[in-house]
């Protein structure tokens, strides 16, 4: 999260938000956000809204995927949208989703996360 410089708007059980403004680093010859770091903002968000589950203990993502529907350009901010789909007593799964400005859907992801130890806080 510290690279991205986002900015958490919304942090609750289950459910975040964080806004992003793209840098010209996070962007590809084009000039639009790298898939990479979209597929990395994913990553974040679904740790993010694990980490807010109140569960103590480290986790590791398993499984990641990352659709991509529209571009964003250098200069625009976006937002980031994570949520739990299911939490189990080791395996988190969560669903996140990435909106431009307008509120146009960019990409949406899915995450599978491991928590071998967890003890609430």
């Amino acid at each position: 999260m510290r690279w991205l410089k986002a900015t958490i708007i919304e942090a609750e059980r289950g459910h975040t938000v964080v806004e992003i403004f793209i840098r010209e680093e996070m962007t590809n010859p084009l000039g639009m956000i790298h898939g990479g770091v979209i597929a990395s903002i994913h990553d974040e968000i679904t740790g993010l809204t694990n980490a807010c589950l109140g569960q103590m203990g480290a986790f590791v993502t398993t499984d990641l995927h990352t659709r991509f529907f529209r571009p964003a350009k250098n200069g625009e901010v976006i937002r980031a949208v994570g949520k739990i789909v299911r939490a189990g007593k080791s395996v988190v799964f969560a669903e996140s989703e990435i909106f431009n400005s307008n509120g146009d859907l960019l990409s949406s992801g899915s995450a599978t996360l491991y928590q071998p130890i967890t003890k609430p806080l």
